[in-house]
């Protein structure tokens, strides 16, 4: 869901236009390179770093071999088809999956024009090949979406359709319109003039070490561009009105026209676009409704809005006295003494309170515009300062230097968001933003919207409060520019790596006893597709239940039947080796997704009948195996494979797996039915009844194999793994119990002891108490049973001062553990 309004340090070496070299190519930059200095309030290299990361988060398509990011693959690989255009690529908007030019276009220009003016920002953070690579994939997609000079793409898929499913990207169905606006009809001023820019500024990136793409580039600009001067003008949501509500063109196209003008100036010298820009530039948005009002100063730089932007680049570039005039009441008031008495709101804290919306988004981009003002040395030494401070203050602000000292920069800092509002990041399979209640992938680098309120105040975590927790490529691109500015002056030291989260079950077997007897035994298994790294559609699963026939017993004389299926009737049996056989029940053709409750799920309810006597309690596959029908239990000997590969628990050895359950005791039959699936969307969906009641001899109920938990669980055998991840300030820990002993677990509390100088600052699947020292860790309704031979996992992150080591001891609900 997005939508839109409703001890200073010197910078005397940064005050001069010159020319330099970066990485990628010459271009003209507005500042000198400023020496790093000696510290800085934050490690402001891995913000960046990280920052750069969100946009390889963000990427749709055919992703390269060179992904970085371990939970992303392919997705919406027919974008276009519809329009007989080929559309693939390109980045997802914000926590949705929606391609919205408009932003887009701001975002692209937004980070090219911090790559201009301070290359070395990135270079000292070792970004420039990364930001680079961002930015050719986002101009690569706009080049496909501006296929002729009088055509250009304004959005790929309808916003409403897009936000009812609550699901990753990679596994997204439901179609995928294109929406163009062409010269011949209707022609958004606003967008293309914009897009103009943001071709033409990237083209001054890429001008060295690519000539011919940047020559590319350069083409798009000016064909754009020229259609806006040789059509009647239209603001592009009235061309499009599929993003009315979503984004509106609230400012109009004026500033556009100015801003799409200077870039065009700036990226070929001819001083025809500049004259173009002054011509422009009376139409400029007022800061009041009278024509008479100075020119907009109480707005920053955004995707909509590029008025505060514009004087400051021509003012920056040409030292225009009427844009230069303009600059300063921006300066004044924004960052010095106000103009007329009035001044930006500022929160207590220290935020530049521009819109509830996003917050951050508006001080990170009022940050950047600062930053440009006061390194253009057009300014006196008093207002240069009062920019380039506030600039600082506003980046420190967001990195954590705020009243609840909490960073809006996902994975950054000790203390963190850890819920934005972002489908591919969550990680869900129900088609609900609650479940699970934490994300399984850290989104490092992204900008949440922040406060709603100028009181500093975010609340509690809560990804589907959007105003405040989502995240987007116009959020991260004005910050982005900020803190490659922040590195040239302060410097830092990016991450060798940016640290992988753990894997949790992603396929798994569940499964509960029915009933049995003497001679059969009839379950209850429901798998699941919890798919995340990446999320994939599976339609080749298959799985196996595995006995032992005793002596005297055939095969043949083994009858297989079913109570339910929404998969394939069991097959078999088939021999493993000696007498231990298996049942097969296959899925294949079904397509299985991680997209809502029941589109994630597989429930098969069969029954296996002996020639004569025979106790299924010793068999392989019903260890662990629950003794409530309407409770199944995780169960790692049911292995599952996809086609032939094994993808969850495991196969008998030579003999038989020993269970520890109870033999049975006759009771009442039970009548099998099917699990009724709560719908992603608040309505319930309910599985079709089983129609076949189970017939057979009397049957019986077993006794429980697993002990009841205590109130602080069972005693256990158990092994712990204990895997970090450090980095010199942090770390983060992937903790795996295994159950060695004789008996299920169910429910537990394991307790250790944290090295000194270790804080833990977020966890996932467990419940942590303590972060410091002696802490302890317990079950989550969904992970609180480990069967015998069976794992769980749970992780955390914390935050290191000095050197690192593990812990050495752990006990499982009061019983030591050996450390594997």
């Amino acid at each position: 869901m997005r939508s839109r309004r409703i001890t200073p340090r010197s910078v005397v070496s940064v005050l001069a236009v010159v020319a330099v070299i970066m990485t990628a190519g010459a271009v003209t930059r507005i500042a000198t390179a400023a020496t790093p200095a000696a510290t800085g309030a934050f490690n402001y290299a891995e913000a960046l770093q990280k920052a750069v990361w969100f946009y390889d988060a963000q990427r749709l398509g055919k992703l390269p071999s060179t992904n970085r990011v371990p939970w992303r693959g392919d997705s919406f690989l027919s974008d276009g088809a519809d329009a007989g255009l080929d559309l693939v690529g390109g980045f997802a908007d914000a926590g949705d999956h929606i391609k919205a030019t408009f932003p887009l276009v701001h975002s692209l220009g937004a980070l090219a024009w911090g790559m201009i003016e301070w290359p070395e920002g990135y270079a000292g953070a070792g970004q420039t090949s990364y930001a680079l690579s961002n930015l050719r994939w986002g101009m690569d997609y706009m080049i496909k979406a501006n296929p002729s000079a009088t055509k250009l793409v304004t959005e790929v898929a309808d916003p409403s359709k897009d936000h009812q499913v609550w699901a990753s990207a990679e596994v997204q169905t439901y179609p995928r319109e294109t929406y163009i606006m062409n010269a011949s009809s209707c022609w958004g001023a606003d967008l293309a003039d914009s897009a103009a820019a943001a071709f033409a500024a990237a083209s001054m990136v890429f001008k060295s070490s690519d000539p011919t793409y940047a020559a590319t580039l350069l083409t798009h600009a000016k064909q754009l561009y020229a259609t806006t001067e040789s059509s009647p003008k239209a603001k592009y949501d009235s061309c499009t009105s599929i993003v009315s509500g979503f984004y509106n063109s609230w400012s109009g196209y004026a500033d556009e026209l100015v801003w799409g003008s200077l870039w065009l100036y700036r990226a070929t010298g001819d001083s025809s676009y500049l004259d173009k820009a002054k011509a422009y530039y009376p139409n400029l948005p007022k800061n009041g409704q009278s024509s008479s009002d100075p020119i907009k100063y109480s707005w920053t730089y955004d995707w909509d809005d590029k008025t505060a932007a514009s004087y400051i680049l021509m003012a920056a570039l040409t030292g225009d006295a009427t844009a230069l005039a303009d600059a300063t009441n921006w300066a004044d008031f924004n960052a010095g003494s106000g103009v007329n008495g009035a001044k930006v709101t500022m929160s207590p804290g220290g935020e530049a309170f521009y819109g509830n919306w996003g917050s951050l988004r508006y001080s990170s981009g009022a940050a950047f515009i600062a930053f440009v003002l006061a390194d253009s040395g057009r300014l006196d030494a008093t207002r240069t300062k009062q920019l380039h401070d506030f600039g600082v203050k506003q980046i420190n602000y967001i990195l954590g230097q705020n009243p609840s000292s909490t960073s809006y920069l996902v994975g950054f800092g000790s203390k963190y968001i850890t819920r934005p509002h972002h489908r591919t990041a969550h990680g869900a399979w129900s088609n609900s933003y609650a479940e699970p209640v934490e994300n399984r992938h850290t989104l490092y680098g992204a900008l949440v919207g922040g406060p709603p309120a100028a009181d500093d105040a975010y609340g509690e975590e809560d990804r589907n409060a959007y105003q405040k927790s989502e995240v987007a490529l116009d959020y991260n691109a004005g910050f982005t520019s900020a803190l490659a500015r922040m590195v040239s002056e302060f410097g830092g030291t990016a991450l060798s790596t940016i640290p992988d989260d753990p894997k949790d079950d992603e396929l798994f077997m569940t499964a509960s006893l029915n009933q049995a007897s003497t001679n059969f035994v009839e379950l209850k298994t429901v798998w699941y597709n919890h798919t995340a790294w990446p999320s994939r559609v599976t339609d080749e699963i298959s799985f196996r239940y595995y006995f032992t026939l005793d002596a005297g017993q055939s095969a043949s004389d083994v009858t297989l039947s079913v109570a339910y299926a929404q998969c394939g009737n069991p097959t078999g049996p088939t021999q493993h080796s000696g007498n231990v056989y298996y049942a097969t029940v296959s899925c294949a053709g079904q397509q299985v997704s991680p997209i809502g409750q029941s589109e994630s799920r597989r429930e098969n309810q069969f029954r296996i009948t002996f020639p004569g006597a025979h106790d299924h309690t010793k068999d392989w596959s019903f260890s662990g195996v629950s003794a409530v029908q309407s409770s199944p239990a995780t169960v790692k000997n049911i292995p599952m494979y996809d086609g032939s590969t094994l993808v969850w628990g495991s196969e008998p050895g030579a003999s038989p797996s020993t269970s520890p359950s109870t033999p049975v005791s006759p009771s009442a039959s039970v009548s099998p039915s099917a699990s009724a699936s709560p719908s992603g969307s608040g309505s319930a969906s309910v599985s079709a009844s089983a129609s076949i009641s189970p017939s057979g001899p009397v049957s019986s109920s077993p006794v429980p194999s697993s002990v009841p938990p205590s109130s602080g669980g069972q005693a256990a055998q158990c092994t712990v793994t204990y895997t970090p991840n450090t980095w010199p300030t942090g770390f983060t820990a992937s903790v795996t119990i295994a159950n060695t002993g004789t008996a299920t677990i169910d429910g537990w509390t394991l307790a250790f002891t944290l090295p000194s100088g270790q804080t833990i600052t977020s966890s996932w699947n467990a419940t942590i108490t303590g972060t410091s020292g002696a802490v302890t860790a317990k079950n989550l309704v969904y992970n609180g049973t480990i069967p015998v031979g069976g794992t769980t996992s749970f992780g955390f992150q914390g935050a290191l001062s000095g050197t690192y080591s593990s812990p050495t001891a752990f006990t499982l609900n009061q019983a030591s553990c050996l450390v594997g």
